[in-house]
Parts: structure tokens; sequence; C-alpha cells
């Protein structure tokens, strides 16, 4: 495996040892509202400054990146009170023991580009950078259930390399995704070039070095298997009416996982899941870059197949994928019976 796999599933694996923290301690799960209204917890900010700072060091001035999350709240006087948070939950967490006001804004300000970069190489379309989602799935956080945060190395439009750390999923698939333990936790990982498969990663410890890797290759369904759908716990982030008619357009599916953030992607690459499906809530919607790259990436290497609705290849050129039109995720046999079913009933998503 390459060093920068090694160093993303470093990064968000010990962001996600933060973020459990905080969900498990009063001082940090609630939400305050960023001046342009959008909610944030003080584990996105912990979070982001973490994978910001491992990546920093890893990489060095070399880190480009397009996240969620910037420091102009912390650095406002209403923010000062969630900066002392950050600051302390990152202390008392034990994974940035000596963390300051200061350092903490400069790690976030490290990975808090808005914008794609251009390309650097002859033969590129597009330049290579990093994309981060602090904390997929803010509402299941904040209830204590699934969440995740996912990040991936984007170059010319495609990941590359992803990480997804799943802090309430647990390593033994039978406890399901309903169980929230103690010991939960795993960070579901690829790169471009390998084998086709994903690793799981249990951390265990502060050394990332000893942490436990397991290569798994996920077993594709039969003909008539009935196919396994998870999908999200909000019923805001998805048209739910659209969803149900291609659920009932395909047969044989059995709908009975929910779970919050990109833990549906590593569901479905894992072979927990045979698909995840998302048809765009309303006309005009569109995808942030950190909310599937990370995710499509992981399928993609586990051997399934990623499009929009329409059956489009997913392009991940911008802050906002333009020409994406919802996300069919799948077993292959599933994916194509998904795609089928909304072709059919003439479900096109936000156009």
């Amino acid at each position: 495996m390459g060093d920068e796999l090694r160093w993303a599933v470093e990064a968000v694996g010990l962001a996600g040892r933060v973020c459990k923290w905080v969900q498990q301690h009063p001082m940090g799960v609630g939400r305050v509202e960023k001046v342009d209204g959008s909610p944030v917890t003080v584990g996105d900010f912990a979070a982001q400054a973490v994978v910001a700072r491992v990546l920093a060091e890893r990489l060095g001035v070399g880190l480009a990146m397009v996240s969620e999350e910037d420091s102009a709240f912390l650095r406002q006087e209403a923010g000062g009170g969630t900066l002392r948070r950050v600051v302390e939950v990152l202390r008392q967490s034990g994974v940035w023991i000596d963390a300051t006001g200061e350092g903490v804004i400069g790690a976030i300000d490290r990975g808090a580009g808005k914008r794609v970069p251009g390309p650097t190489r002859v033969g590129e379309r597009h330049g290579a950078f990093w994309t981060l989602d602090p904390i997929d799935g803010t509402k299941g956080f904040v209830r204590g259930q699934q969440f995740a945060v996912c990040l991936a190395k984007v170059v010319d439009a495609q990941p590359r390399v992803a990480a997804v750390a799943c802090p309430n999923l647990c390593a033994d698939a039978a406890r399901g995704v309903e169980v929230v333990a103690e010991d939960a936790g795993i960070v579901v990982a690829a790169e471009e070039g390998s084998e086709r498969g994903v690793w799981c990663v249990v951390p265990g410890g502060e050394q990332a070095e000893v942490w436990a890797w397991t290569w798994v290759k996920r077993e594709m369904l039969k003909d008539d298997d009935v196919s396994r759908l998870v999908r999200s716990g909000e019923r805001g982030h998805s048209d739910r009416a659209g969803m149900e008619r291609i659920i009932e357009g395909m047969g044989r599916v059995k709908v009975d996982q929910e779970a919050d953030g990109q833990c549906k992607y590593a569901m479905v690459a894992l072979g927990r899941a045979d698909l995840y499906l998302r048809v765009p809530p309303r006309t005009g919607y569109r995808e942030n870059v950190w909310d599937h790259a990370p995710g499509v990436m992981l399928v993609r290497r586990a051997g399934c197949v990623a499009t929009d609705i329409r059956g489009r290849e997913l392009e991940f050129d911008g802050v906002k994928l333009e020409r994406t039109n919802g996300i069919i995720a799948g077993e292959p046999g599933t994916h194509a019976r998904a795609l089928r079913a909304a072709m059919e009933l003439g479900i096109r998503g936000a156009d």
C-alpha cells in the first residue's frame, strides 16, 4: 500500500477518535450556528484540524484541500467560546495534547480551500487536491448514531485515494448498523492501482502503525438474490417518493438499514449492503465533492458501480458536482436494476 493511503487512514482514524470522544461527553455535541445560518459542531472543527494537521505534517507545502469548514466563525467574537471548547476537546481526547487556539485555526486554514486547483502537469484537465468532510452525517452525530469522517485525494477529477472513518460502525458485521458500542469503530480505505477490494482498518491505541488492517473482497449477488438497500436516516436528504418508486420498480429489494453520512458507501464496499440510492431532494440541487468522492472511491475499488441516476459517469472537477444528478452506487447487478427502474419510470432527479 502507498504512503498516501496510510496517511489518510491515520488522519481520519484520529479524527474519528476525537469525534467519538465528543459524542460521549456533553461539552461538544451541541450544534452552533455560523453567520450564514448553517449548523456545525465542535466535533467538525476538531476533526478538520486533526486531518489537516496530519496531512500537512506528511505532505508539507504540497497540501491542497477542498473542505466543508473554515476558521471564519472561530475567529469572530461569537466563536471564541467554541474555539476554546475545540482546544479542550483535542487535549482531553489525547489526540492533540498541546493544542492551542492559534494552532487549531492554523491547521483548519491549511485545509479550508473552496476552489479546486487548476492543472499542474501536462495532460491534466484538473489539478490534484484532497477533499474532506470532517463530520458527514451531522444529525446522526448529534443523535449519537452513525456518522463518518471522509477524506479522498482527487486527481484529474477522479478519486484515487480514500479513507472513511465510521467511528460507530462495528467491525463485526453481525452486530448491525443499529448497534453503537463502546468498542465500535472502523476505517474503510482504498487506493488506485491495488487489486479489487478495500481495507477495513480497526484503530487501536495512539500509534497508527499498530492498527489492524484487513483486506476485504466483497461477494457479488446471484441473479435471484434479494438486494439490501441502505439509505439515509434523514428524510430531507433525498426525494423519498422518487426513491420508493425506484425500489418498487426494481423488485427483490430489502430496505431495513439506515445510516447517516458516507457510512452507507462503506457498507456497500464491505458487502454489508448492496445499494445506496440518492434521488435529489429538490430542483436544481447539486452535490458537494466532499460528500461523495471518498465513498465513490470505496465502492469502485470493491468492484461495485457508481453513477448518477441517469447512468452518467461521476466527475469530481469542482466544489459542486454540476453534471451529477443523484447517485446510484451498488453491486453491479443491483446497480443495473436500479438504473433501469429509474429510466423506465422517468425519474430524472433535480433538473
